[in-house]
């Protein structure tokens, strides 16, 4: 026996079915999420100069999950993921005056840091975005 109630929000797509007692939604959650989950990971310039090495957990990288908003752009990314490997400006790899940094998406291409995080979701058509933060020493 199923009633519908009528504690929806106006305007939404969501109903709430009372089903024995209990309330379930109806509609894709997800969608309504003001978060994303993110995987942020570390990778820093081989000694080669041309290849990109990743930075494992005890050298101060590993694989981060990360939680942020849908409206946050790349730029804010790369903010966060500073943050997060390179604590009071400093890493086991070195100090981030005497680094570049930029992220990239799973298969090594660069983002535009205008874009959204939703954008980049949609673009991926994954369901677990992985970016990563890139170190290289500057000449």
């Amino acid at each position: 026996m199923t009633k519908k109630s009528t504690d929806s929000e106006p305007g939404s797509s969501f109903q709430n079915i009372a089903i024995r007692g209990r309330k379930r939604t109806l509609g894709n959650i997800n969608a309504a999420k003001a978060t994303w989950r993110l995987e942020m990971g570390l990778l820093h310039q081989h000694a080669d100069g041309q290849s990109y090495k990743q930075v494992r957990f005890r050298s101060g990288g590993g694989t981060r999950n990360l939680n942020v908003l849908k409206i946050c752009t790349i730029k804010d990314i790369l903010t966060i993921a500073v943050d997060t490997f390179f604590p009071d400006e400093n890493s086991k790899l070195g100090p981030l005056s005497a680094m570049e940094a930029e992220i990239r998406d799973f298969k090594g291409d660069t983002l535009d840091y205008s874009k959204k995080v939703e954008t980049v979701y949609n673009e991926a058509k994954m369901k677990l975005l992985r970016l990563y933060l890139l170190g290289s020493y500057i000449d």
